[in-house]
């Protein structure tokens, strides 16, 4: 099946009080950390309100600006989705979640069989992310 991801950046950050994405990990903006667990995956980020700070570290990705990023995440996800019409589905992923493992995420893309509208992942008995979605959903 042919996946696409999209990678949610836009947000404010607001209970952080700022870019949190920039924040550093090991020496490593948490956004790039984000993006490396999707490395072999095609894939699209979807950018907002730091589009100015971001996009100099961004540049050998494929990079969405989103103008409408104050109405919230949904705004993000119909950008992203149109980058994805031929796909079979779309991975939802939080730019803010570097403890994803790429075995969290080929867990996710083994689940996602045929007739599968939605894959979400539970950890504790919560819902969690990045959800992967079936084409037949937008």
């Amino acid at each position: 099946m042919n996946i696409g991801v999209v990678i949610l950046a836009a947000g404010e950050g607001k209970r952080f009080g700022g870019n949190k994405l920039l924040a550093k990990i090991d020496g490593v903006p948490i956004i790039l950390k984000t993006i490396s667990i999707y490395d072999k995956l095609e894939k699209v980020i979807v950018v907002g309100k730091y589009v100015q700070d971001l996009i100099s570290i961004l540049l050998d990705q494929v990079v969405i600006y989103n103008p409408n990023w104050m109405e919230g995440i949904s705004s993000s996800i119909k950008l992203g989705v149109k980058m994805f019409n031929d796909y079979d589905g779309v991975l939802f992923a939080l730019a803010d979640m570097p403890y994803v493992t790429r075995e969290d995420v080929m867990k996710i893309l083994n689940s996602f069989k045929p007739g599968c509208k939605v894959v979400i992942p539970v950890h504790k008995g919560k819902r969690g992310n990045p959800v992967l979605i079936s084409k037949e959903l937008f």
